[in-house]
């Protein structure tokens, strides 16, 4: 397929982990802004892929990185779900935060409303990477 004209702008998610510090990709769990970002996604879109409430409580559905970021820490919005499902997961854009999640339930919704195909990533790198 042909990249779109967009994602010129961006660094693929492969990069961004490429640009990472091994270990520095937290889990979804152990991120407290995605907890109640996924409540807020819920309250405000509706339930779809990209989160569960197998526990009771809705919680984003996260996709382990490639290694050495291999804990399921990437939050894939439903149009980056589609897109993985056909084999372009390269054209996700990828949104780095810090380790509370900052911005996490307002990237989500934004994402989740606007159909647009994000990957949501904690780290404690993120300071850097946003250079």
């Amino acid at each position: 397929s042909t990249r779109p004209e967009v994602m010129q702008y961006f660094d693929t998610v492969d990069e961004v982990l490429g640009q990472m510090t091994p270990g520095s990709m937290l889990d979804c769990d152990e991120v407290p802004q995605f907890q109640d970002a996924a409540e807020k996604y819920v309250a405000a879109i509706g339930e779809d892929d990209s989160v569960t409430n197998s526990t009771g409580r809705p919680r984003p559905v996260c996709e382990l990185g490639a290694p050495p970021h291999d804990v399921p820490g990437i939050w894939l919005s439903p149009a980056a779900r589609r897109l993985k499902a056909l084999g372009e997961s390269h054209y996700c854009i990828p949104t780095i935060t810090n380790v509370h999640g900052w911005q996490a339930a307002q990237t989500m919704q934004k994402a989740g409303y606007f159909d647009v195909p994000v990957c949501l990533i904690a780290t404690h790198d993120w300071e850097r990477l946003g250079r």
